[in-house]
């Protein structure tokens, strides 16, 4: 957008800049998705270790997004619709994806539980933004399955099939401790959330130097 190429987004929030390139790239349909961009909701990104999300998620904050948990999110199903719930919010990163978002290693806090940087050098990027006041829990609005990084420079993606969106699910899920009765079976909770939320499986690209816009696909 203009704002962007003036160098004026970092004065913006990122609904507002979703806004503004919708606005100048496609006016009449970002009249009626104005209200559907502002509202909150939430992000949920998953994968196996290596996979990229604490990177991605980096990104997305430098860009203005608003980190609610890392490592571990707590979802539930309310009516037709899941939502996420905040929890631990420093985001751990190792020294390369410090370096590709622009900050100093020796600027960030060392995790609380490697204060000998045994872990291979991870820092706590601290998020830059408080959370909305209401509400306590985001709407879900999709889900992002990090695979294997792919040579290149593009990000791969596709609407996951039931087959895959189960199978990843299943390795990523676990029952909710907080829930004072028994839980229902995961299964069950799986097979409604992927009736409700949309998945996508993506492959971010192996290069770091490819980070921002990787980023930018994603929003």
């Amino acid at each position: 957008t203009v704002v962007e190429r003036l160098g004026l987004q970092r004065h913006l929030d990122q609904p507002t800049r979703m806004i503004l390139r919708n606005l100048e790239r496609q006016p009449l349909k970002a009249a009626l998705t104005v209200v559907g961009i502002s509202s909150s909701c939430a992000i949920l990104i998953m994968g196996d270790k290596g996979m990229g999300k604490s990177t991605l998620s980096s990104a997305l904050q430098h860009r203005g997004w608003i980190t609610i948990a890392d490592d571990l999110t707590r979802v539930t199903e309310t009516g037709r619709d899941w939502h996420a719930f905040p929890g631990l919010r420093d985001t751990k990163l190792l020294p390369d994806s410090i370096e590709a978002i622009g900050l100093r290693h020796d600027a960030l806090a060392p995790r609380w539980d490697d204060t000998s940087d045994a872990g291979g050098g991870k820092r706590l990027l601290a998020p830059s933004q408080e959370l909305p006041a209401a509400p306590s829990a985001l709407r879900l609005k999709a889900i992002l399955v990090l695979t294997e990084r792919r040579p290149g420079k593009a990000v791969s993606h596709h609407i996951a099939t039931p087959p895959e969106a189960v199978r990843h699910l299943l390795r990523h899920a676990t029952t909710d401790a907080l829930v004072p009765a028994p839980p229902p079976p995961v299964q069950r909770a799986i097979g409604a959330l992927i009736g409700s939320v949309p998945i996508m499986v993506v492959a971010l690209p192996d290069s770091m130097t490819a980070l921002h816009a990787s980023a930018e696909a994603i929003e």
